[in-house]
C-alpha cells in the first residue's frame, strides 16, 4: 500500500492538496486503496501511514529531520488555523494508536469529493481536505462519528443534567443545570480515540471537573469537586440530543 512518499525515514510535510482520513483496520484501508485505484486515482499520489515508524515520518516537531523540517513544522503551528492544526495533531495520534491514516492527492474539486466518498464508504473518519493553510471537512453531519462540531449532547451523572455543545474538535460549551436554566461554561476537549473525548472545565468556584464521554457506549465518567473528599469519581450516561 506504500507509495513513493512512503520510503522509510522520508519526512511527511504538510499534506497540501490532499484528502486525508483515518481508517480503523488494515482490510478496510486496503479495500479503500483498491477502490481509489479503480476510480482513477494515481498510486504515487496515495500514502498510508501506520505504526511507530510512520509517526517518526510525520515527526510533529520536525526535530528528527533537520532544520528545514523543524522550520516547516513551526510554520504550520503559526500559520495554520487552530482547527486545522488540531486535525493534523489528531491524525498523528491516530497513527500512534495503530490506526491507518490515508492521504490522497487530488487535482480538482470533483476528485476531492470522490476521494472523500470512497474513504467514508470504507469506514473513514475525520475525512477532510488540506488546502494551502486551510482545512475543509468532507463528511456530512450524518456521516461524522460522535462527537462532532455543531452537535449537542446531554449527560447525566448523579441524576444531574449536563448539556455539551461542540464547537470544534478542541472546544465545547457546557451548560449546567439545564432543567432549571444553569450556567454556561467553556470546556477544553481532548480527543481520546474515535467516539471518546475528554472534557475539562472550571465552575464558578474555580473547581475543576474532568469528564470522559464514551459516545459509542453512551457512558460518561467524571472526576467532580467534592467539599468533603476534595474530588470523587462518578459514572453516568451520555446521549446525542441535537
Amino acid at each position: 500500500m506504500k507509495s513513493e512518499m512512503s520510503e522509510r525515514g522520508a519526512f511527511v510535510p504538510y499534506p497540501t492538496n490532499r484528502v486525508v482520513g483515518t481508517i480503523q483496520t488494515a482490510p478496510e484501508a486496503q479495500a479503500a486503496i483498491q477502490a481509489l485505484l479503480q476510480a482513477g486515482f494515481e498510486r504515487d499520489g496515495m500514502d498510508v501511514l501506520h505504526g511507530e515508524a510512520d509517526v517518526q515520518r510525520l515527526d510533529p516537531t520536525g526535530t528528527g529531520h533537520g532544520f528545514f523540517a523543524q522550520f516547516q513544522r513551526a510554520l504550520v503551528r503559526t500559520a495554520a488555523s487552530a482547527e486545522e492544526y488540531g486535525h493534523l495533531k489528531h491524525h498523528v495520534e491516530d497513527v500512534r494508536a495503530g490506526r491507518f491514516v490515508v492521504m490522497v492527492r487530488v487535482k480538482s474539486a470533483d476528485q476531492r469529493h470522490r476521494a472523500a466518498d470512497i474513504l467514508t464508504s470504507h469506514g473513514g473518519t475525520s475525512v477532510g481536505f488540506f488546502g494551502r493553510w486551510a482545512w475543509e471537512s468532507l463528511q456530512s453531519d450524518e456521516q461524522a462519528p460522535d462527537p462532532a462540531p455543531g452537535r449537542t449532547y446531554e449527560s447525566r451523572i448523579d441524576g444531574a443534567p449536563l448539556r455539551v455543545q461542540y464547537h470544534s474538535s478542541t472546544a465545547a460549551s457546557i451548560s449546567t443545570g439545564v432543567d432549571a436554566g444553569g450556567a454556561t461554561l467553556q470546556a477544553t476537549v481532548t480527543p481520546v480515540r474515535t467516539g471518546v473525548a475528554m472534557l475539562s472545565w472550571r465552575d464558578g468556584n474555580n473547581g475543576l471537573t474532568v469528564s470522559v464521554h464514551d459516545y459509542e457506549n453512551r457512558t460518561a465518567y467524571a472526576v467532580v469537586p467534592d467539599d468533603a473528599a476534595g474530588a470523587r469519581h462518578a459514572v453516568g450516561t451520555v446521549r446525542r440530543i441535537g
